[in-house]
C-alpha cells in the first residue's frame, strides 16, 4: 500500500473525544507537526475553550501509551515528541469536553474517570494509569 493510501486512516487518529451530550462544542483542529532536533517532532494544534487535552503515542497503532503532560483550553498548544529515531510513531489527541473545568489546574486536579486518583497523577506523575 502506498504512503498517501494510508495518510486519511492515520490522520483519522489524530484527534478523539468525548464531551456530554447536552453540549454543542466546536470540533478540534487538525494537528500539525513539523521536524525538531535529534529525532524530536513537534505537535500543535489549536486548544478549545473548556477542553482537556492529552497527548498519547504508539509506535505500532495497537499499544497506547500516555505521554506525562496535559493541556488546557484555548489557544495554541504544543508538545514536543522523542522519537527515539523509531521508523515509525503516531501521536493522538484525547480531549474531554467540560464547563467545570475551565483552568489546568482543575484539569490537573480533576478525576476524570472517577477512580480516585487525580488526571495529574495518572498523567504527568507516571502512574501508568489512565484517566478516562
Amino acid at each position: 500500500m502506498k504512503l498517501s493510501n494510508q495518510l486519511p486512516k492515520w490522520f483519522l487518529l489524530l484527534a478523539c473525544g468525548c464531551a456530554p451530550l447536552h453540549a454543542q462544542m466546536p470540533p478540534q483542529p487538525q494537528i500539525s507537526f513539523t521536524a525538531g532536533s535529534s529525532g524530536t517532532w513537534n505537535a500543535d494544534w489549536d486548544g478549545v475553550a473548556e477542553r482537556t487535552y492529552f497527548v498519547q503515542y504508539s509506535l505500532d497503532l495497537t499499544s497506547w501509551a500516555y505521554a506525562p503532560l496535559m493541556r488546557h483550553g484555548t489557544g495554541i498548544q504544543n508538545c514536543g515528541v522523542q522519537t527515539e529515531n523509531a521508523p515509525k510513531f503516531f501521536i493522538r489527541l484525547k480531549y474531554l469536553d467540560d464547563p467545570a473545568v475551565n483552568t489546568l489546574v482543575k484539569a490537573r486536579l480533576a478525576d476524570f474517570d472517577g477512580d480516585g486518583i487525580p488526571n495529574a497523577v495518572e498523567i504527568e506523575y507516571g502512574s501508568g494509569s489512565d484517566p478516562f
